[in-house]
Parts: structure tokens; sequence; C-alpha cells
């Protein structure tokens, strides 16, 4: 990539007959250069910054259904001890 912008920038000045210094031309390369990679280590980052969300989003779903179905066994343990108290209530004397 850093080739590409670099060669792009000097195909123009060379098309447009503009001719530049020796060490003009290597600090113009140097600063595309570096212009270019901080724009590829933005890119990655923000690569890098996406997964971390999905995988974020990933863990809140699993985590989302769990605490669902926690809240169900939940009320299926509770549902069962109204039952065992019905009958335990069923099932004394009464006078």
């Amino acid at each position: 990539m850093t080739e590409d912008v670099v060669k792009e920038v000097f195909d123009i000045l060379q098309t447009s007959n503009v001719r530049l210094p020796e060490h003009t031309e290597k600090e113009l390369r140097s600063l595309l250069g570096r212009h270019v990679k901080n724009t590829e280590g933005y890119k990655r980052g923000r690569d890098v910054i996406r997964s971390t969300v999905k995988a974020k989003e990933a863990k809140i779903t699993e985590l989302t259904y769990r605490i669902n179905t926690l809240e169900a066994e939940l009320e299926a343990e509770k549902a069962i001890v109204k039952h065992l108290q019905w009958e335990a209530q069923d099932e004394s004397p009464d006078t």
C-alpha cells in the first residue's frame, strides 16, 4: 500500500513536469510513507476493535440466554414447591 500511494504522487509530479531536489524527494517519500503507515495502523486497530465488539456482543447474547434459562428454572422450582406445599396441605389431618 505504501508504494502505491508514493508511486501515484510521484507519477503525478512527473506527469506535471515537476522536478524536486533529491533531498526534498526523499523527505516527501518519507512523509508519505509515515502517513500511509499511520492510516494502515488505524485500519488494523479498527478491525481489532470490531472483532472485540463482536466477541463482547456474542458473550452478552450467551449470558442473556443463560439468565433466561436460570429464570425459567427458578420459576419451575417455585412451581414445584407450591405444588408440594399444596399436596402437604391436602394430606394434613383436618379437625
